[in-house]
């Protein structure tokens, strides 16, 4: 009895312990910058990619129709900072393509599924500032 108490004891910890890491586990998922972002509005702009794919793997895939089989661009990104606000969550990413690297200040809103980023050639922008020519906003695309 004293051996199956013990077993019991453990179950029950393991389980709590599961439940305390869920919400990390959701909350990773719903300010992840992994997954497909797309706004049809880009279309036809001829500057603008209108999908964007971030994959876990730190890639970055970019199309200049969202039908495409074949990117525009395949890159590298990486996540040089990132913290919560309420309701948001920023990010400052660098996009590394064969000859060119793009610096952004980007935020999730809307419980994760819309993109929105102000970005650069040279270096990160000093605001997130809509007004900004580099203002550009996509939706997670399921």
């Amino acid at each position: 009895m004293k051996r199956y108490t013990s077993l019991m004891a453990i179950v029950i910890l393991c389980v709590i312990g599961m439940m305390a890491t869920m919400p990390l586990f959701a909350q990773e998922k719903e300010w992840s910058l992994v997954g497909t972002w797309v706004n049809p509005a880009y279309e036809n702009s001829n500057a603008t990619p209108p999908q964007n794919i971030f994959k876990g793997d730190g890639t970055i895939t970019t199309y200049y129709h969202i039908g495409d089989s074949l990117p525009w661009g395949v890159g590298t990104y990486s996540v040089e900072s990132d913290w919560t606000e309420p309701g948001v969550h920023w990010f400052k990413v660098k996009s590394t393509f064969s000859q060119w690297t793009y610096f952004e200040i980007a935020k999730l809103t809307n419980e994760g599924n819309t993109y929105e980023s102000v970005g650069s050639w040279d270096k990160y922008p000093s605001s997130f500032d809509k007004s900004n020519n580099s203002y550009l906003t996509r939706n997670r695309r399921e």
